[in-house]
C-alpha cells in the first residue's frame, strides 16, 4: 500500500542519494546541486505558501517524493519521482498522480501542468493515460497540462 507522509529529514537524506543517481537525474531533468544548497532549500520550504511536498511510502518503505509547486489560484506544477528503482513499473506513478490530482481538485484548481523530458517515454505515457496533453515543446522538454 502506498501512502503520502510528511517530508522530513529522512526523505531529505534519501532524496540526496536519489537525485544524484545519473539515470534518475536525467529522467527528471534535475540540475546538480550541492548538499549545502539542498539544506538551504529544505530550511526554506516551510515558509513557502506556493509549494507542497510529500514523502512517498510503500509497504513501510520510503521510495520517493512528490508535490505541487508554483501554486496559484488557478493551477499548479506537478513534480515527483520514485527514487527506489525496485518500485519502478509497479503502478505507483498512477497512485501519485491520482493523489495530487484529487488534492488540486479539493483546492479548486483548474489545471495541473508538468514538465517531462522527451526521452522519458514511460513518464509521457503515464501522463497521457491520466489525461495530460502536450501544451508546449522546447528543445528536449515537454510541457503537459491536465484540466480538472
Amino acid at each position: 500500500m502506498t501512502k503520502f507522509t510528511k517530508f522530513n529529514r529522512k526523505y531529505l537524506d534519501l532524496s540526496w542519494n536519489w537525485i544524484n543517481d545519473p539515470e534518475l537525474r536525467d529522467m527528471i531533468s534535475s540540475k546538480t546541486i550541492t548538499r549545502e544548497e539542498q539544506l538551504i532549500w529544505f530550511n526554506s520550504i516551510r515558509k513557502l505558501s506556493n509549494y507542497l511536498i510529500w514523502g512517498i511510502e510503500t509497504d513501510g518503505n520510503p521510495i520517493g517524493v512528490c508535490g505541487l509547486k508554483n501554486i496559484s489560484k488557478v493551477d499548479a506544477e506537478y513534480w515527483g519521482y520514485i527514487g527506489e528503482k525496485d518500485y519502478w513499473g509497479k503502478g505507483i506513478g498512477s497512485v501519485i498522480l491520482e493523489f495530487l490530482t484529487a488534492y488540486a481538485c479539493n483546492k479548486n484548481l483548474k489545471s495541473i501542468y508538468l514538465y517531462v523530458t522527451n526521452t522519458n517515454g514511460r513518464a509521457k505515457k503515464l501522463y497521457e493515460k491520466h489525461g495530460f496533453s502536450v501544451e508546449e515543446i522546447k528543445e528536449d522538454i515537454i510541457k503537459m497540462r491536465l484540466y480538472l
